[in-house]
């Protein structure tokens, strides 16, 4: 066998394993587990995104609810026979009866003079200040009812959202167990051909010489430097010309090859030659 042709063998059988390699990528099944993995992946992501924002929904909602100043202090204030209310209203009731007995006497200033009992009583004014403070507590509660409402229904709609994404997820898990079986098969049987063209290149490459094997690395080492994209070290001469540069190829460098027993390199794209 010419000594170019044990070169020649080792770059096609280099170019099919890499080419086979790359053939993975379009085969049905591994399309098919891909796309099956992304969208199991997309929606698991969804829901765990919704269920972070369900979980910051529930710790707002217990703030709000746990959160009970306004019920106490409306308590404290107006609820109640010892309410804050209740007691002014008492006095407001045992003023206005000392006032009918005429027992209240009162300053040119309005002040009450006559006796320091009746100077913790109530004037109507003072429960008008009340009323208005009773009206304020009543719009916090709604508003505070309001806000409680929204949270248990933003949450029951989160509820069943994340029910929905269950059985979505439980349909896709199925889809990809389905795939996952198909793309094992199909990577077995990928595996042991690529193997097997694995071995057929070990095998092209212990039959090429050393001298033209070190020429062949040296060519090798110099395209990756240059981060060319075609990596192909021999080119065929055809017409005249390096099939690859498309560079003409004298007679001279063309007998030199001879049966392809010797290397000649390019003078373009210094790749080895051969016919």
């Amino acid at each position: 066998m010419p000594r170019l042709n044990c070169l020649i063998e080792y770059q096609d059988k280099e170019i099919e394993l890499v080419r086979y390699k790359a053939s993975a990528k379009s085969a049905d099944a591994v399309k098919n587990f891909n796309k099956a993995k992304d969208d199991y992946d997309k929606l698991v992501g969804e829901k765990q995104n919704l269920e972070e924002k369900t979980e910051k929904l529930i710790v707002e909602f217990n703030k709000l609810t746990d959160d009970s100043d306004i019920e106490k202090d409306f308590e404290y204030t107006f609820v109640g026979e010892d309410s804050e209310y209740e007691t002014l209203m008492r006095l407001y009731g045992e003023y206005f009866d000392a006032f009918k007995r005429g027992e209240i006497k009162y300053s040119e200033d309005g002040e009450i003079v006559n006796d320091e009992k009746y100077e913790e009583y109530i004037t109507a004014d003072e429960i008008k200040e009340y009323e208005v403070v009773f009206a304020d507590f009543q719009e916090k509660l709604k508003q505070r009812k309001k806000r409680i409402n929204g949270f248990i229904a933003d949450f029951e709609k989160a509820e069943k959202k994340l029910d929905e994404y269950d059985k979505k997820i439980s349909s896709s898990k199925k889809a990809l167990d389905e795939a996952q079986v198909k793309y094992d098969d199909f990577m077995k049987a990928f595996d042991k051909r690529a193997a097997e063209i694995k071995k057929e290149l070990d095998a092209a490459a212990k039959a090429i010489p050393t001298d033209i094997k070190n020429q062949f690395n040296i060519v090798r080492k110099l395209k990756k430097e240059a981060k060319e994209k075609d990596m192909r070290v021999m080119s065929k001469i055809v017409d005249g010309k390096c099939s690859i540069c498309k560079a003409p190829v004298s007679k001279e460098k063309s007998k030199a090859i001879g049966n392809n027993e010797n290397v000649v390199f390019c003078d373009n794209c210094e790749r080895i030659l051969y016919r």
